[in-house]
């Protein structure tokens, strides 16, 4: 489903996320989340799912390896977001041409 590149691109993402998160003392909210992201981007991205994928991201490198998803999950996790995201960006190109 995912090409092999788009995978690692992604992890790395994730893992700069991770080094965020750690970074804030209250890490599992979308304002602390916030905080590191690009202003420059003006809130036009979708932040519920960034915050998931953040969650996903710490989930992912979860010290406890049983708690780890395996990458069946992963996949069906990001899978998820990606169609949420692309929910979203439908419903922003509308409100952009009315």
């Amino acid at each position: 489903m995912f090409d092999i590149s788009y995978y690692f691109c992604l992890m790395l993402v994730k893992l700069q996320m991770l080094a965020a998160l750690k970074n804030s003392p209250d890490s599992t909210t979308m304002s602390s989340m916030k905080e590191h992201i690009d202003p420059n981007l003006m809130d036009l991205y979708p932040q519920d799912s960034v915050f998931k994928v953040a969650m996903l991201a710490k989930q992912c490198v979860d010290e406890d390896p049983i708690l780890r998803p395996d990458m069946k999950q992963v996949t069906i996790s990001l899978s998820q977001i990606l169609l949420s995201s692309v929910e979203w960006e439908a419903t922003l190109t509308t409100n952009i041409s009315l």
